[in-house]
């Protein structure tokens, strides 16, 4: 086995920065090296990948909606990594608990509420921090604090090759005692475990217990709170619920922690009353404005009784009819739907799909919650299998038949294409036949001349081997045999369909990937195959896309997948760009 073994950081100056202003304070820096010496040629590409995936999501974030350390430089130099960021100058909240200078409750629920928005924020960019703990936590001079060293580059340093088993690992990244238990177990991570981690930290700033030392109630698995500990019982459950065990009672995103926080930091009774006094006035001026328009209405009411013969005498005045408005009827305690938690892991090309099915559970059972991985259709597939829980994968690709003899079970949901595209600077445009695919993943054509393009080598972009459009290609473009092994294939990460491919493409690399992310990014140009587009009936990659779960199924995954299988969902799917009829 063989692995990156070396990480430094350093604080640095820039020496030209300093000559440019002339300023006796010489500005400073982070810098993180990783050194790749002794390393398995293996290990070092796929460490390659790793970083450059990593750099496009950090330089992707917009830093004046964030207070986080910006990437100033990163760069690769003789196969070995630096980061350059920004250094923030202010005090570190570890060292404000190691001299006993411990938070009040209001401190902790500012602090909350800082890094909350600060999460909330790079969750929705698919970015987790992974190493939330008191000295990565940064407060200015002016209030502001600041979350600092991203773990993502620090799980490069992890990566390792085993001869054995020809495949990849990482180790967990994160600190321990910070770290939620399915990250320190190396399990799939859902953003949540930045929530644990933030909240180990707010306890241990609050109370001066460090994590390793804080107990639970085994049963439970809450917080014991130390003796003379005294804690807001709100705060306290919000803290709790932060750092339960188990990722699918903790709270699911950022947002949901803020509103709880809001309830805490509300105006106190007697300013509402207060205001009040401010209300009432406009209150008496509606009532006798009220009142003012009914006598009116009366009045008006009165002479038209008098000018119409039809009318009784004896008519009484009736108020007009109050329309009655059906509620919305919730759905039954009854119903195995109500009141679940879904995990739905699996294709990153069906990641569109698995939001549009997350958010029309959720807003039919409200009670209920969907939590998405984004990974290959193969993991999900494994996740199912392994699993003793009740989980349903995303599946690009159907069953082998190894899978369905250990009683996993493929449902249709939707349709898609195999779409195979250059960069919009390459200036070959004109399509390839399958016969030429085949060709080019079997490394019998080489170079762009020989269909007709640029003199220079084919680059080629693969997704892992396991990911339902791999599979696809080597079933429906190889005929089943094996991808060829050239130094100008690179394969990417799970998530790099759209993020890390398109930049990648450039003017000499081909790549594919499901034409619901791909068919309409405006920088990629989807190449024609055998004369036909991507969206033709007659264009040769079509491809089932399927929700994969384990028989028997429980009540459960039968109703969820009829829900997925129902008129509105379906149709919610369908209003996909890129989803296509057969």
């Amino acid at each position: 086995m063989d692995k990156i073994k070396f990480r430094y950081t350093y604080i640095v100056t820039d020496e030209q920065l300093q000559n440019e202003l002339e300023d006796v304070s010489k500005p400073k820096h982070i810098l993180k090296h990783l050194k790749t010496r002794d390393c398995n040629q293996l290990v070092i590409e796929q460490a390659i990948n790793c970083f450059h995936a990593e750099i496009e999501k950090l330089k992707k974030l917009n830093y004046s909606q964030c207070q986080v350390a910006q990437i100033i430089e990163a760069y690769e130099k003789q196969q070995e990594f630096y980061i350059v960021y920004e250094y923030i100058n202010g005090d570190n909240l570890s060292n404000k608990i190691t001299n006993n200078n411990l938070l009040n409750e209001e401190q902790v629920i500012d602090l909350l509420q800082q890094v909350l928005k600060i999460l909330k924020y790079i969750h929705q960019q698919n970015v987790k921090h992974l190493n939330i703990k008191p000295s990565n936590l940064i407060k200015q001079s002016d209030g502001k604090i600041f979350l600092i060293d991203f773990g993502g580059f620090n799980e490069i340093s992890t990566l390792s090759f085993n001869d054995k088993t020809q495949g990849f690992s990482k180790q967990p990244v994160g600190t321990k005692g910070y770290m939620a238990p399915e990250q320190e177990k190396g399990h799939t991570l859902y953003s949540n475990c930045d929530l644990y981690a933030l909240g180990m930290t707010a306890i241990e700033a609050l109370t001066g217990v460090s994590p390793d030392e804080i107990k639970k109630n085994p049963q439970t698995n809450e917080i014991v709170w130390p003796n003379d500990k005294k804690v807001n019982k709100k705060l306290t459950q919000i803290l709790e619920k932060m750092v339960h065990t188990d990722f699918r009672e903790r709270y699911q995103s950022a947002d949901e922690v803020l509103k709880d926080l809001s309830q805490i930091t509300a105006k106190p009774l007697a300013n509402k009353i207060k205001n009040l006094w401010f209300i009432l006035p406009l209150l008496l001026i509606g009532v006798i404005s009220f009142q003012n328009r009914s006598q009116i209405f009366v009045k008006d009411f009165i002479n038209s009784q008098s000018q119409n013969p039809k009318t009784s005498p004896n008519s009484t005045l009736q108020p007009p009819p109050t329309p009655t408005i059906e509620p919305t009827q919730p759905p039954s305690l009854d119903d195995p739907l109500n009141r679940v938690n879904i995990r739905l892991p699996g294709s990153s090309a069906m990641s569109k799909i698995k939001k549009i099915i997350k958010g029309e559970f959720e807003k039919k059972y409200k009670y209920s919650r969907i939590i998405l991985a984004s990974e290959t259709a193969g993991d999900g597939i494994d996740a199912v299998e392994k699993s003793k829980e009740d989980i349903i994968a995303a599946s690009s690709r159907p069953l082998t038949p190894e899978e369905k003899n250990k009683n996993l079970v493929e449902e249709p949901i939707a349709h898609d294409r195999l779409v195979f595209v250059t960069g919009n600077k390459n200036t070959y445009t004109n399509g390839f036949s399958s016969d030429q695919l085949r060709q080019i993943f079997g490394c019998e054509i080489t170079n762009w001349s020989a269909l007709g393009g640029a003199e220079k080598p084919i680059r080629v972009l693969m997704k892992p081997l396991n990911s339902g459009a791999t599979v696809t290609v080597k079933d429906n473009v190889l005929n089943g045999k094996n991808f060829c092994k050239n130094s100008n294939f690179e394969t990417l990460s799970n998530n790099g369909e759209v993020q890390e491919l398109i930049p990648k493409l450039r003017t000499d690399a081909i790549g594919y990937g499901s034409s619901i992310n791909l068919a309409e990014q405006d920088n990629v140009t989807v190449q024609q195959i055998d004369g036909h587009q991507w969206d033709e009936k007659k264009y040769p990659y079509k491809r089932k896309l399927f929700l994969v779960y384990k028989n028997p199924p429980s009540p459960k995954v039968k109703a969820f997948i009829a829900f997925v299988k129902s008129r509105e969902v379906q149709q919610a799917i369908k209003d996909i760009p890129g989803v296509i009829e057969p």
